[in-house]
């Protein structure tokens, strides 16, 4: 009797979990769980807006006293440029010059001291970059993280700063009224070097350390050429505050 009931209850025990198994099935194929030919289509996500350029190549460097056109004209699309220094960025100056054999070998013996003075007259640097085509809410910035010391800067013949000061500060634009998607753009920048002497905040040396004769003036950090959305969140900064003194 006891072998019968036992396998009495086992019978019951499987039939109750075939049910459960059934009917578990025929709900998760009505709802469409676990048939894909019910599930809503899937979207590709769109497509990123955000993007970051290095402007580094396809650029020139001349003094300004050799050059009578203004910014306007320089800075637009296929302006000539026979005649300048060749460069990539960044460059100082006179990294410039030396990159182009105008002044050799400067730190062998006391060649630098044969540099005359860079500094007495501006500077144009000079490129042209191609611009992603645009897309509904799409921004375009322009970001200089190092000119020294003070610039003029134009971009497709309109001026977009007439005084960008300081040696060490980021300068950055939103140019999405000046760009041309989808095409090319021109940039010209005239740089005014520091002052010898360290009387602008600038790169300076002591004394066992001779000037250079550029005072490191040009665009020595990066050139970048930025595509958001609408909206872009830039250097975050988390500041943290501690209950002081702490409660022991």
């Amino acid at each position: 009797m006891w072998a019968a009931a036992v396998g009495t209850d086992r019978r019951v025990l499987r039939s109750r979990a075939a049910f459960v198994l059934l009917a578990t099935t025929i709900f998760l194929l009505a709802v469409g769980v676990g048939d894909s030919r019910s599930a809503p289509p899937a979207h590709p996500p769109p497509p990123s807006l955000a993007s970051s350029t290095e402007l580094s190549q396809g650029w020139a460097l001349r003094s300004a006293s050799t050059v009578t056109d203004g910014g306007a004209t320089i800075s637009r699309v296929g302006y000539g440029t026979a005649g300048w220094s060749p460069i990539s960025l960044p460059s100082t100056v006179l990294a410039g010059l030396v990159a182009n054999n105008v002044y050799q070998d400067i730190y062998f013996g006391t060649n630098l001291q044969s540099v005359p003075d860079l500094t007495g007259q501006n500077w144009w640097y000079r490129g042209e970059f191609a611009a992603p085509a645009s897309a509904p809410g799409q921004a375009y910035w322009l970001r200089f993280k190092g000119i020294s010391y003070r610039a003029q800067i134009w971009l497709n013949g309109t001026q977009i700063d007439a005084n960008a000061v300081g040696a060490m500060a980021v300068h950055e634009y939103n140019v999405t009224s000046l760009i041309n998607p989808g095409a090319a753009n021109a940039l010209a920048i005239l740089v005014t070097p520091p002052a010898h002497g360290c009387t602008d905040l600038s790169f300076c040396t002591v004394d066992w350390n001779p000037e250079a004769p550029d005072m490191n003036a040009g665009l020595w950090g990066k050139t970048l050429f930025d595509t958001t959305g609408p909206v872009a969140l830039r250097d975050p900064y988390v500041k943290t505050v501690l209950p002081l003194p702490a409660p022991i």
